[in-house]
């Protein structure tokens, strides 16, 4: 079987029976199909709180993520390392605008270009 790029391990090796059936998310996941087909119900009191702790879920990720983006070096950031800074993004900004702009209003830009000194 083939290797996986950057990897030692074969496609064969990651994808075994063995490995998919002892993988801990497969067996909660299949746990929990089971639990909810049959008919045992968990009291009100524990299904309250799960429900709590599920739905503060997307604001604590959210939370989460911003502490980390205000946590990273601006040196080292993904829009520094592809030549982006925060002024460059705003002029990219305007210029898309201006140019939308131009597209929609009634004045021909070349006329507007030949102008300017």
């Amino acid at each position: 079987m083939e290797k996986a790029e950057g990897s030692e391990k074969s496609v064969r090796e990651i994808l075994s029976p063995q490995k998919l059936l002892t993988n801990k998310i497969i067996m909660i996941s299949a746990a929990s199909m089971i639990l909810y087909c049959l008919p045992f119900r968990f009291p009100a009191m524990i299904t309250d709180s799960i429900s709590a702790i599920g739905s503060m879920m997307t604001p604590l990720s959210l939370i989460i993520v911003g502490l980390q983006i205000g946590s990273m070096d601006p040196s080292s950031s993904l829009l520094h390392a592809v030549g982006l800074t925060f002024g460059g993004y705003c002029r990219k900004i305007q210029q898309e605008a201006s140019s939308c702009l131009l597209r929609r209003s009634s004045l021909n830009p070349y006329l507007l270009c030949s102008a300017s000194p």
